[in-house]
């Protein structure tokens, strides 16, 4: 998220690697091009290696790039909403407060405490012990 936020900001640019290495267009250019020695089956290929790298390019690589920053971006958004969530649980699931007289099972002794707060404009607390 951070990241992001860098990138957007200006302070950093995130690259992804094009899908354009000479390991993955050696597979792929056998599928695309026609076996032959003649001339016309070199120069067709020669115009179907040029269409594959402009497709490459224009789409695909764009097409890729876009993909995965969306699924970084979810994936980030996703984390820290759990993260959260899970805090938040952790602070509900929270016990009573202990006894203020040390001896927790006597119910006449027990205390509770509790506080007003209206959200976004404060208010003076309320509390009321009983």
């Amino acid at each position: 998220m951070k990241l992001l936020k860098a990138e957007s900001e200006g302070f950093i640019e995130i690259f992804f690697p094009s899908l354009r290495n000479p390991v993955f267009m050696d597979d792929i250019k056998p599928l695309y091009l026609e076996r032959g020695d003649d001339d016309i089956t070199f120069l067709w290929n020669m115009e179907r290696e040029e269409i594959l790298n402009m497709a490459f390019e224009k789409y695909l690589d764009p097409l890729v790039q876009a993909h995965v920053r969306s699924k970084l971006t979810s994936e980030a958004v996703e984390w820290v909403a759990t993260k959260a969530a899970l805090v938040l649980e952790e602070k509900l699931l929270a016990g009573p407060l202990p006894s203020l007289h040390g001896d927790a099972d006597d119910e006449d002794d027990r205390n509770v405490l509790v506080l007003n707060w209206v959200w976004p404009h404060p208010c003076p607390h309320t509390f009321l012990l009983l």
